[in-house]
């Protein structure tokens, strides 16, 4: 968030997901809270060796863990479309997790 706002950095995904807040917009929480299915959010520098290596040429992204083994939900172009439009992005995302029969 801090790049984000000395201009420095760029992210579509907090783009979606927070925009200028701290905490996330509101959607973003509502949809945190009443997911049943275990779901992370985290940055670059947050994750595990295995999964930085995944992804590193590939953020942001939507990964899904499958024990040891990852795969990538919604990459860094499907996130870029969006354009910081949250309600466009859970569409998007609760589509790919009836594809993916995580629904």
């Amino acid at each position: 968030m801090t790049g984000k706002i000395s201009g420095r950095a760029h992210c579509s995904l907090c783009d979606i997901t927070h925009g200028w807040t701290w905490n996330g917009k509101e959607d973003w929480q509502q949809f945190l809270k009443q997911t049943e299915l275990p779901f992370s959010v985290m940055h670059r520098n947050e994750q595990s060796e295995s999964l930085a290596l995944y992804t590193k040429d590939h953020l942001p992204c939507i990964v899904m863990s499958h024990g040891e083994s990852y795969e990538i939900v919604m990459n860094s172009t499907e996130l870029d479309s969006f354009k910081g439009n949250i309600q466009q992005f859970l569409d998007c995302l609760s589509a790919k997790f009836k594809t993916l029969g995580l629904s």
